[in-house]
Order: structure tokens, then C-alpha cells, then sequence
């Protein structure tokens, strides 16, 4: 259902656009994609749609909270991974 709305590319959009706004909202919408992801298979087209760009922001949330693993952000950017 999700799928067929194009809700995965605009959750993408959104978590790479919005990186700089409050942390309970990114992290909300990181769970919202994870969950997404886990519970209804993901099309070829979407995951096509993943730029590197996105893939090395989340890796860089995690490398800029290497110091604190009780950090909230730390599991669900994982989990996206």
C-alpha cells in the first residue's frame, strides 16, 4: 500500500532534506523508514533512488556519535543501514 503511494523516495527525501531540523523528527521519520522497509518489500525503482550522498550522511551520524552508544540516533540509523 505504501509502495504504491511513492511513500519510501519521499520518506528518503525527506530525512536527507530535513538533517538539520529537530532530532525527535528525523529520528521518528529514520524508525517510519525502517519500519516501512521491514514490513512491506521494497521495489527495484525505489531502491534505485538511494544515492550515495544519503548512504554516507547516515554513515556519518553514526561516525559523529561514535563517542555516546546511548545516543537515540545510534539504533535507528543502523536499523536503516
Amino acid at each position: 500500500m505504501m509502495n504504491e503511494e511513492g511513500i519510501f523516495p519521499r520518506l528518503v527525501d525527506l530525512i536527507y532534506e530535513r538533517r538539520d531540523d529537530d532530532a525527535g523528527l528525523h529520528r521518528m521519520l529514520l524508525e517510519l523508514l525502517y519500519e516501512m522497509s521491514r514490513i512491506q518489500r521494497l521495489r527495484i525503482q525505489d531502491l534505485i533512488l538511494i544515492e550515495d550522498e544519503f548512504v554516507q550522511y547516515l554513515f556519518q551520524i553514526i561516525e559523529g556519535l561514535s563517542d555516546d552508544v546511548h545516543d537515540p540516533y545510534h539504533y535507528p540509523v543502523i536499523r536503516v543501514l
